[in-house]
């Protein structure tokens, strides 16, 4: 609830309908949904930072969540992305010109 609030306090709340939209490319059998905000106080930084909230789910089966993932950007340049559940370091194995950890 805090990243809808965040996101609907900071781009408004027309904008929240079409960054939970899912949107699945054709050939996958997976759907994403993403949600974006910036949060203060993530690792402890007090400047607002970038958290980006993933979840995959089914393309046939849209109640069954195939992955969900937090990726943080705590320094510029840098992003951190972790399972939701296990807090697992994920390495999504795009070449985006940022740094993984």
């Amino acid at each position: 609830m805090m990243m809808v609030e965040a996101c609907s306090r900071q781009q408004g709340v027309e904008t929240l309908g079409v960054k939970i939209a899912k949107r699945c490319l054709p050939g996958d059998n997976y759907c994403g949904i993403t949600l974006d905000a910036n949060l203060t106080g993530i690792g402890g930084i007090q400047e607002p930072r970038k958290v980006i909230v993933v979840v995959l789910t089914d393309v046939k089966n849209p109640d069954l969540q195939l992955s969900r993932a937090v990726c943080t950007y705590p320094e510029k340049s840098v992003r951190i992305c972790r399972d939701w559940d296990t807090g697992k370091l994920l390495d999504d194995g795009a070449d985006n010109g940022n740094e993984r950890r």
